[in-house]
């Protein structure tokens, strides 16, 4: 059976500005495609560097071009009275549900999260995926402390984003609904209890990541997504991105930076055997 893939959605930058005609081309493909779904305003979205106004313009645009597919919208922040905010906008804007990322830089106590997260629960009727990435949280969410917010009537899902198989599984073990956060991982996640993966990956070949059954096609998949770790997230995907033709440009927000031309060979040697696979 195929991991429900969820695809994390970039957003598209020319001369300083969001690219809406980008993005609505990016969506295009997606909804075409057999992805469960899209997630706006993630960390692939560079959503922390976007203003409250490009946020819900984003929304808007994504909303009114995504078809039928399960709209995830990211509303986390360190703060919770923001998080809260942010999850009422999106509510009233049509998410289908929303990634709650553990608070970044303020570190949290397991109280002080516990009462984040049902801050944001009792804000909303929505479902709500609780994000778990470490390495930008500097704290890791535990299993207990996991099990803990399932206990909210709304909490429904995890999206773990640690590079660490024996606690992706340990948690798939012991709460329903984990998402992995790691395409480079696709192939272990198969093997697991977990549900699918919220993916940068999908951006560039949605129709492969909605199919990675096929062996060529999980073979495809993985290849990319190391190649894409190159640099950090989501500098190469753009740059792969606006290489076939799919974005305009590969710009990103600063402080995130071009991709630089040392990385470049190995994508464009992956692309110059395999980019008609990917479309």
């Amino acid at each position: 059976m195929d991991l429900e893939i969820y695809t994390a959605l970039l957003t598209p930058i020319f001369e300083g500005k969001i690219d809406y005609v980008s993005l609505k081309n990016v969506l295009k493909r997606q909804s075409r495609s057999k992805v469960r779904g899209v997630v706006a305003l993630g960390t692939t979205a560079e959503a922390t560097l976007l203003s409250d106004y490009q946020k819900r313009k984003i929304l808007q645009v994504v909303g009114d071009n995504v078809g039928d597919k399960t709209l995830v919208v990211g509303v986390g922040t360190p703060s919770t009275k923001t998080t809260v905010k942010n999850a009422v906008v999106a509510d009233k804007m049509g998410a289908s549900a929303l990634l709650v990322t553990t608070p970044y830089f303020s570190k949290y106590t397991k109280d002080g999260l516990i009462a984040h997260f049902r801050a944001i629960s009792e804000a909303t009727s929505l479902p709500l995926w609780v994000y778990d990435v470490p390495q930008r949280s500097g704290i890791e969410l535990t299993t207990e402390l996991a099990e803990t917010l399932f206990e909210m009537t709304n909490v429904v899902a995890v999206k773990e984003a640690a590079n660490d198989k024996r606690k992706v599984k340990r948690l798939a073990k012991t709460v329903p609904n984990v998402y992995g956060g790691c395409d480079e991982l696709a192939k272990f996640y198969t093997k697991t209890n977990v549900r699918g993966i919220v993916s940068v990956t999908s951006n560039l070949c949605p129709q492969v990541a909605a199919n990675l059954s096929d062996k060529e096609n999980m073979r495809l998949f993985c290849n990319l997504s190391r190649l894409l770790k190159c640099e950090v997230s989501p500098v190469a995907a753009k740059y792969v991105a606006a290489k076939t033709g799919l974005i305009k440009s590969a710009e990103a927000m600063l402080p995130l930076g071009a991709l630089k031309d040392g990385k470049r060979e190995d994508l464009n040697e992956f692309l110059q055997k395999y980019g008609g696979k990917l479309l």
